[in-house]
């Protein structure tokens, strides 16, 4: 049903040994270190790259084997006490603009980290995060919506074309004014856009059975039930994105995995086939119980020799494909091959002379169709 190729979910083999020593850490099976091979500054490095330091310095602390490694233990706190920081700040602007929603009438389905945080994590500092991802499903609000975030100052980001973005991207990305520090993802569905054959699968996600109310602060928002949440966080971490790149979304998943019973949800396998995340949710159990096994073989998933390019350029394809007509299609092709010059611009770079920057452009452009063509015979 998802019309695409499990070539993204793909890991590298050191990645997937740091992911596992991670789980290994928090999970108190041994004295929290630097992974055997790195340097103590590089394994923090890894950690805050990864946005799973607040986390693992938590789970660790509280395990109590963080070890007598002095140096270690400091740097680690010093770190978190920075994520702690930034989080106190991007919550209270997360809250100004959800606050902002409701007084033009707006109650948003909140996803992701903002959810995750209050949901899954056991203290909201612990699941980083530096953007609000909200969803505005119907038609009138999403204007709505936008005129609200016009009124908080925040700025489109530039996109190929006006019509490229309203009918084949799934959301509009604002980035903060001076002053504010959390991007804002606006999302009129949450996985496909307006021309996507695959839109109708999100019609369950959205079911009242699948969501949530909450109010606080006298904030009110909606969020994802559990098993709708893991089966639409699965298909996020491993389809949305180019590659199976951060351990915190999988922790995301490992976390919600101990708040419902999967086995005993019949109900999740019904919603999964239903929003083409089945295969999706398949991988995900599969991946945490490597992860979090002693020992072993490598999983099919690790794989050096994955090439990004060809990630990015398959997803480019299924996009593609899923358009749903010809007239569309076509259109499509006019929006990628010639979008507005500013964005060209910001893109490439400033060169002066136009015709190089849309040269280098469209060469681009073929040579992506022809790595997807090869993938795809």
């Amino acid at each position: 049903m998802d019309n695409c190729s499990p070539v993204t979910w793909k890991i590298d083999k050191a990645t997937f040994l740091r992911w596992k020593k991670i789980f290994s850490d928090i999970a108190g099976k041994g004295v929290a270190a630097p992974m055997e091979g790195m340097e103590e500054k590089e394994w923090v490095d890894f950690l805050i790259a990864q946005r799973i330091l607040p986390f693992y310095y938590s789970a660790c602390s509280d395990l109590g084997n963080l070890g007598s490694d002095g140096a270690l233990k400091k740097c680690l706190k010093e770190n978190y006490i920075r994520f702690l920081a930034s989080n106190e700040i991007y919550t209270s602007h997360a809250r100004e603009t959800l606050h902002a929603m409701n007084r033009a009438g707006i109650i948003p389905l909140v996803v992701k980290g903002v959810q995750l945080q209050r949901m899954v994590y056991p203290k909201p500092e612990l699941r980083p995060t530096s953007d609000l991802d909200i969803v505005v499903n119907d038609k009138e609000e999403y204007c709505a919506a936008l005129d609200v975030m016009k009124s908080l100052c925040y700025n489109r980001i530039s996109y190929r074309r006006e019509s490229y973005a309203r009918n084949i991207l799934k959301e509009i990305v604002f980035v903060p004014p001076p002053g504010g520090r959390i991007k804002v993802e606006l999302h009129h569905s949450l996985r496909f856009g307006q021309w996507d054959k695959r839109r109708r699968t999100d019609e369950p996600f959205l079911r009242e059975s699948s969501m949530t109310a909450s109010e606080e602060g006298g904030i009110r928002f909606c969020g994802l039930a559990d098993p709708a949440n893991f089966l639409y966080l699965s298909y996020h971490a491993f389809q949305s994105h180019t590659n199976v790149k951060s351990v915190l979304w999988v922790n995301d998943l490992r976390l919600l995995r101990k708040s419902v019973d999967l086995s005993q949800r019949s109900n999740i396998w019904t919603l999964a086939e239903e929003t083409g995340t089945d295969r999706h949710c398949r991988f995900g159990l599969e991946l945490l119980d490597e992860l979090e096994k002693e020992g072993g073989s490598l999983p099919s998933c690790v794989e050096d020799s994955c090439d990004l390019r060809q990630v990015a350029d398959e997803k480019l394809f299924v996009e593609f494909r899923n358009v749903e007509s010809v007239p569309k299609k076509m259109l499509w092709l006019i929006w990628f091959l010639f979008p507005e010059y500013q964005y060209l611009r910001q893109k490439y770079g400033r060169e002066r002379n136009p015709i190089f920057i849309y040269s280098k452009h469209i060469a681009g452009i073929f040579r992506g169709f022809f790595r997807a063509g090869k993938l795809n015979g």
